[in-house]
């Protein structure tokens, strides 16, 4: 018999088919078919099955939230990592432009709507600041914007959020 005609629950299904995607060394289509959504998903089953400690009684090393989050951001192969078409970065400004550049998850998914490009919100959010931020300064750093830093971060550490504010565009 076929292993997903053996596999008889949901859950167990979802392991057979992470099983399949592992030793393939990619998602097959119809392995990822049979998935269908991951919201309905157990996360902490995934956890507990394939992160397990090798103390007993320990707790898994990778938390349910921390698999939904891989999954969701990373390991999905609907996720697109590839470079990105001209057409996908036109999009992606002026649509952060009309979301005020928030809200990356809206972002995301009006880019994906448009130009079907299974994009994440943190990709877009890269992608934006890292090439297309009108406020981000690309030049090379200034005698003055060193000594400015150095000073933040002896005042403050790494708290970077604190360091930010005074200084825009860095």
């Amino acid at each position: 018999k076929e292993a997903a005609e053996i596999a008889t629950t949901d859950r167990q299904k979802w392991i057979l088919n992470v099983r399949m995607i592992r030793a393939l060394g990619g998602p097959p289509i119809d392995a990822w078919a049979q998935i269908h959504s991951t919201s309905n998903l157990d996360w902490k089953a995934i956890s507990t099955e394939f992160f397990r400690s090798k103390i007993a009684g320990a707790p898994p090393v990778r938390s349910a939230e921390d698999c939904k989050i891989r999954w969701l951001s990373y390991l999905d192969p609907r996720i697109r990592k590839g470079e990105w078409e001209t057409e996908e970065d036109k999009t992606l400004i002026r649509i952060a432009k009309e979301e005020n550049e928030t809200n990356w998850q809206t972002i995301a998914q009006r880019l994906n709507t448009i130009c079907n490009s299974g994009r994440t919100p943190f990709g877009c959010f890269q992608r934006f600041q890292t090439f297309h931020n009108p406020k981000v300064i690309r030049r090379e750093w200034t005698k003055e914007e060193d000594t400015n830093l150095r000073r933040l971060h002896k005042k403050y550490g790494n708290d970077w959020t604190k360091i930010a504010v005074f200084m825009p565009g860095r």
